[in-house]
């Protein structure tokens, strides 16, 4: 959607006369990118209510006062329209409002859903789909929020990130067509992920049930999602994500150049020798070579010396 068909959606919802100048103060397709990424905390942790307030909710109220001053500095408003509030139940979270309906109404006109989602079907903007770094922000923001945390399982292996969402049982193929598309967003950044379960599992004494899907976590898959897509203002979530990559990287495999080992031991190399120029075992150089030759139907004796 370009500025002009956002201003006449924008306007649309205003009863009363409203300057479309006002409305591309805040708007451009500099900030579309940004704006990706509140829709996504929006369909997260967030709520847009019926008279176009954003909130934002959080544990850390040191993440809520980040994202306070990027909005303040990707859409350019006073502090003075932002506040933060303590809340008390049913536990302690921080929540972020933003209290001018004007952003309100750009989130709204973008595709940012209204009211209680778990209430109502939504899907991802098709412009959102469109543009990668628009999708990649949208990522972030709803994936920081609804993703579990990714870190070290064991030693040297990840956890199974997990995205799970509920919805009123009578809006299940909403839900499951919604996470589809989310998990196509995260695949078309070359990160793998699970099919989503056919059958959806229900709260007990609650109307609602959710789907989820998995991400794999592969070691090469980790560091990708790490490197293609991340978070943004979730401070936990980044620095376990970062620390599990990099305990991955450190024991990530690489790739066997077979070329360059037969090559070496063509030229007369031992096996010992040819495994001190390349980053792998002995153990690994002999099986190459073995391979090699019981291909060419002619097997080498092999020496370790």
């Amino acid at each position: 959607m370009n500025s002009r068909d956002i201003s006449l959606a924008v306007l649309s919802t205003y009863n009363s006369n409203k300057s479309e100048i006002e409305i591309n103060k805040y708007y451009s397709e500099g900030n579309k990118s940004f704006y990706a990424f509140l829709i996504g905390k929006i369909m997260g942790d967030g709520h847009l209510d019926k008279n176009y307030s954003t909130q934002f909710i959080s544990k850390s109220k040191k993440d809520l006062n980040f994202l306070k001053k990027l909005i303040i500095k990707e859409l350019k408003i006073s502090s003075k329209k932002i506040k933060i509030n303590r809340r008390e139940k049913p536990r302690i979270t921080f929540s972020l409002r933003l209290n001018y309906c004007i952003l309100g109404r750009i989130l709204f006109s973008l595709g940012a859903p209204m009211g209680n989602k778990v209430k109502k079907a939504f899907s991802v903007p098709e412009w959102i789909k469109k543009d990668n770094e628009s999708k990649r922000m949208f990522l972030k923001g709803i994936l920081e929020d609804e993703l579990s945390t990714i870190k070290i399982e064991k030693k040297s292996h990840s956890n199974l990130p997990k995205f799970k969402m509920s919805k009123n049982e009578e809006l299940l193929p909403d839900l499951r067509k919604f996470l589809t598309e989310v998990k196509t967003c995260i695949e078309d950044f070359g990160v793998e992920c699970s099919n989503i379960p056919l059958k959806a599992n229900s709260a007990k004494d609650q109307n609602t049930a959710d789907h989820y899907f998995t991400i794999f976590r592969r070691k090469e898959n980790i560091i990708k999602f790490g490197d293609e897509i991340g978070f943004l203002t979730n401070k936990d979530k980044i620095k376990k994500l970062n620390d599990c990559c990099s305990a991955l990287s450190k024991t990530l495999q690489k790739p066997i150049d077979k070329e360059k080992i037969i090559t070496l031991r063509k030229s007369g190399l031992s096996i010992r020798e040819i495994a001190k120029q390349i980053p792998h075992s002995k153990t690994t150089v002999h099986k190459v070579i073995q391979n090699h030759s019981r291909t060419r139907n002619s097997p080498t004796k092999l020496s370790h010396q």
